[in-house]
């Protein structure tokens, strides 16, 4: 026997209304789909639902749950408030020792907003934490929300790096005086650092190298307790024995340079003996008994001389 057409009919109308029904209520769930993360400066968007940190990536850490708005407590503080222009939204006031946050989740609609350390969560971030927008472009009430954390191994602050102080010889020495055979400085530092240190006489860095384990940002002072006669000076200035001291930074090596510097040698002038110059003095003319006598040229010279003269008769 042949089935009624208007049984078939009904056999087939059934299944398309149900058909229909299904795409209408798709259509109006689509519109409610999250289309954008309510706080894109912060969170990261996703799609779907978590309920857990092994959900978003982190297995080792451990989940904190709140259903709906409910607050949290334990190992993280935190509540949930109205949001202004409605839909909610979560902050944190508080962490148990040695808990660190490793992220927070928001779900709301069909998507969930993910916050990650460190400028996005607690303590650098307390909030707000929102779900993302749903389709009509508002911000939804909570479905959960969850913080994933870890306790136990907080890293502790990274030691500061001591400094060290080199200090070296430079000799200004024009005249080459005869200086001793090596030269002392004292180091000191408000740290307690007191060492001393040998500088070689023709100049150069310490024969025992750089003071070191000065504790950072201390104030450090030189000083020459042994300078031959030279006049010693410091670079920079305020490293020296009267200055408020160089400041050696952590893990930083700072250089102290000490100059001595030796008067040039006096130099005495003699001057030459005067020069007498002597005018020739003509030799005297001596007139004895008519006859003309010349003396030496030099009467220092003239020796004793016996003169006879003849007389000569005329007539």
């Amino acid at each position: 026997m042949s089935t009624p057409l208007s049984l078939r009919a009904g056999r087939i109308a059934l299944p398309l209304a149900a058909m229909i029904g299904v795409l209408l209520a798709g259509a109006s769930a689509g519109a409610m789909a999250n289309s954008a993360p309510s706080d894109p400066i912060h969170a990261e968007f996703h799609q779907g639902n978590a309920v857990s940190c092994s959900q978003i990536g982190l297995e080792g850490s451990t989940t904190l749950f709140g259903d709906g708005d409910n607050a949290l407590s334990g190992a993280v503080t935190g509540s949930v408030q109205v949001h202004a222009g409605g839909g909610q939204e979560s902050t944190i006031s508080a962490l148990a020792d040695d808990v660190v946050i490793d992220a927070v989740v928001v779900k709301g609609g069909d998507g969930y907003n993910v916050y990650y350390p460190t400028n996005n969560v607690f303590p650098a971030y307390p909030g707000p934490y929102m779900a993302p927008l749903n389709g009509g472009g508002n911000v939804p009430a909570f479905s959960h929300w969850f913080v994933c954390y870890h306790s136990g191994d907080v890293l502790p602050p990274l030691p500061v790096a001591p400094g060290s102080l080199i200090v070296q010889k430079l000799i200004v020495n024009p005249s080459a005086v005869a200086v001793s055979a090596n030269y002392s400085v004292h180091v000191t530092c408000d740290d307690g650092t007191d060492a001393t240190r040998t500088l070689p006489a023709a100049g150069g860095v310490a024969i025992e190298g750089p003071v070191t384990g000065i504790e950072a940002d201390s104030l450090c002072n030189v000083t020459e307790t042994s300078t031959a006669g030279a006049v010693p000076s410091y670079s920079p200035v305020n490293a020296g024995p009267t200055g408020t001291g160089v400041t050696v930074g952590s893990g930083v090596e700072v250089s102290v340079t000490v100059t001595n510097t030796f008067a040039a040698a006096e130099v005495i002038v003699t001057p030459p003996a005067p020069v007498t110059n002597e005018v020739p003095v003509p030799n005297p003319v001596v007139a004895v008994g008519g006859i003309v006598v010349t003396a030496a040229s030099s009467p220092t010279s003239i020796a004793a001389q016996t003169v006879t003269v003849a007389p000569q008769f005329t007539g």
